[in-house]
């Protein structure tokens, strides 16, 4: 009976761990998502009465005029993706993007955010927890607004 138990004990002890491992981490604070640890910039942008092929064209031309960024693919399947560098105006030393274009609509993803000099965005905005700060500092308010800015398209 003893093994019995030290057997169910064991399980039920082992349940546990998996559950809590399983469970997701995912939180979002205005543009941003943490998930396990991992800050990405998030923003989605509506455009009536433009085809696809023409927000690619447009987005494509509108992130070729910056300096501080490097396309790494061009209009593949209506997504665009790279890199921004050294954007003191961001303050930002290094990201990663990607622009997916969908219907009268796309969806910009920033991660890998590194802020100037070589800070990793996750130390300013998350807690040793994972969660979120209260509010935002003066730096990641400009960054959002800045990000915001560069990925929206002017004609």
């Amino acid at each position: 009976m003893t093994h019995k138990i030290l057997v169910f004990l064991g399980l039920w002890e082992l349940l546990n761990l998996v559950s809590a491992n399983v469970i997701a981490q995912t939180i979002k604070k205005d543009r941003f998502i943490a998930n396990q640890g991992v800050v990405t910039w998030v923003e989605t942008v509506e455009i009536k009465d433009m085809d696809t092929p023409i927000i690619v064209e447009a987005m494509a031309e509108s992130l070729q005029k910056k300096g501080f960024i490097q396309l790494e693919s061009n209009r593949t399947n209506n997504v665009l993706t790279g890199t921004l560098l050294h954007a003191p105006s961001l303050g930002l030393a290094k990201a990663t993007f990607r622009v997916d274009i969908l219907y009268e609509s796309y969806i910009v993803s920033v991660t890998a955010i590194t802020l100037l000099p070589s800070t990793p965005i996750e130390k300013l905005i998350l807690t040793p927890q994972k969660q979120f700060v209260g509010a935002f500092s003066p730096i990641i308010s400009k960054l959002d607004e800045e990000l915001l800015q560069t990925f929206s398209i002017t004609f």
